[in-house]
């Protein structure tokens, strides 16, 4: 079964010379019942250093953990809204 990750937001770039992301949030949608299948998070990049407004960030890195997980698989990496 396919799972997808929704709900991932990106903290505001302050200007520090990288292009590193702090990710929080995130839910999974598609867990049947009370499946323990949880969210590992991964990592979030903004497309570059410089400070502006609605920055793409891009996540990669995420999996599934928990009891249940080998029986899911993660549709995609989560979109950062």
């Amino acid at each position: 079964m396919s799972l997808t990750i929704t709900g991932v937001t990106a903290a505001n770039k302050p200007y520090d010379g990288t292009t590193a992301a702090t990710l929080s949030g995130g839910a999974l949608n598609g867990v049947i019942n009370s499946d323990n299948v949880t969210i590992v998070a991964g990592t979030g990049t903004f497309a570059d250093a410089n400070v502006e407004t609605a920055k793409v960030v891009t996540a990669s890195g995420y999996t599934l953990g928990g009891t249940k997980a080998a029986n899911y698989t993660l549709s995609a990496q989560p979109t950062v809204g």
